[in-house]
């Protein structure tokens, strides 16, 4: 379906402005009266395209949310399976190339449980491909959230970072934790 040029420069406004705003105040704080005037377009507008700011919000994560998702089910074609190290370049790739976004998300303004929501709907099907390996299915889920967990946490710190590490290093580092544990690390 053909979309409207009108209707996505409109859209395209009202995202920008609205992590624009989410940059000064947190998402709760943001009225549609404030968007509409920092998007310059009026209310009816607005309201034409989406019912509410959380509206509006839910359209850009799921937005983001289905690239990172997209990047899975790649992965998973492209025989990245038995490459964790694969899934995670192409990743981070998707979180480099939208990182102010993902800043954002991170930030005291955002919506810090969007990241692990997204991680939530990847997990039954990490869990598919794990549970050939006979483990119980709680251990499997305790060691999901660890991971998932650390890893989020690492991607924190390297997009509050500007991205500054090269990123096969960030993959390389989360693979092998998540594939050989902490102790690799320091040689143990």
């Amino acid at each position: 379906m053909k979309v409207d040029k009108r209707v996505k420069s409109t859209k395209e406004q009202l995202y920008v402005s609205f992590l624009k705003l989410m940059k000064e105040m947190p998402i709760e704080k943001i009225t549609i009266s404030r968007l509409c005037i920092e998007a310059k377009i009026n209310r009816n507008t607005f309201y034409t395209h989406y019912g509410s700011v959380e509206a509006l919000l839910g359209e850009i994560e799921e937005n983001f949310g289905s690239l990172v998702k997209n990047e899975f089910y790649q992965s998973l074609d492209q025989s990245y399976v038995n490459s964790i190290e694969g899934f995670l370049e192409k990743l981070l790739t998707v979180v480099k190339n939208n990182k102010e976004i993902v800043k954002l998300f991170f930030s005291k303004n955002g919506d810090r449980e969007f990241v692990a929501r997204i991680l939530g709907e990847i997990f039954p099907m990490v869990s598919t491909l794990w549970s050939n390996q006979n483990v119980d299915k709680r251990y499997l889920d305790l060691a999901y959230i660890y991971i998932s967990g650390g890893a989020i946490r690492v991607i924190e710190d390297w997009v509050r970072k500007d991205c500054q590490d090269d990123l096969v290093f960030i993959a390389s580092f989360l693979n092998t934790l998540i594939t050989k544990g902490p102790y690799s690390i320091f040689g143990q």
